[in-house]
């Protein structure tokens, strides 16, 4: 019985460890830049600068399938995998396309912007520079599934038909959080807006 609560004792002790160690990793990373227009009671509008992301394209169009993958993808260039063996600063969130097939992205840090980026090893990985736009973002705090994204791009249909606010059909899933990151959660759903 002893022995037990020992092991329990570590084993919660490791995963405190582990939750401290990447929530402070987290509060360090790079963030996407925005700036609130106007909080609704279900979502906000952003406005979006312009910026310069890395990107993979994927065959797919379920978040289960190129999620990680794309995420796998895009790790091994910022790890060193590229021209130059060039560590590159992770950003968060990381953005998703949701398309018929899905488009992995991460920012490119601004330590970087104007600067030559290394050519990745990798030739799935492509840079684009995203436009400056206008989005509305619902948020979760749970685990991302396929249903819980679908779930979440319906309530921000409803929400923004609601407040009769016209939308385009640019959505996008946004990842804050590492996959060891078991609390405070934050997922987005993220669509463009029409007409601004």
């Amino acid at each position: 019985m002893k022995t037990g609560l020992i092991i329990a004792g570590v084993i919660i002790t490791f995963l405190i460890a582990i939750r401290l160690f990447v929530s402070s990793q987290r509060e360090d990373t790079e963030t996407c830049p925005y700036s609130v227009v106007k909080e609704y009671d279900d979502f906000e509008v952003r406005i979006y600068d312009a910026n310069l992301f890395t990107s993979v394209q994927l065959p797919y169009k379920e978040y289960s399938k190129a999620g990680g993958l794309g995420f796998r993808i895009i790790s091994t260039y910022i790890s060193g995998e590229n021209e130059k063996d060039e560590l590159i600063e992770m950003t968060i969130p990381v953005m998703m396309a949701l398309e018929d097939s899905i488009t992995v992205m991460m920012m490119i840090p601004k330590e970087k912007k104007g600067k030559s980026l290394p050519k990745p090893d990798d030739s799935q990985i492509k840079f684009i520079e995203v436009p400056s736009k206008t989005v509305a973002a619902i948020t979760f705090n749970h685990r991302a599934s396929d249903d819980e994204i679908r779930l979440y791009k319906q309530k921000l249909i409803d929400a923004l038909e609601e407040e009769k606010i016209a939308y385009t059909d640019h959505f996008y899933f946004f990842a804050y959080n590492s996959p060891l990151d078991l609390f405070n959660r934050r997922n987005e759903v993220v669509v463009e807006l029409a007409g601004r």
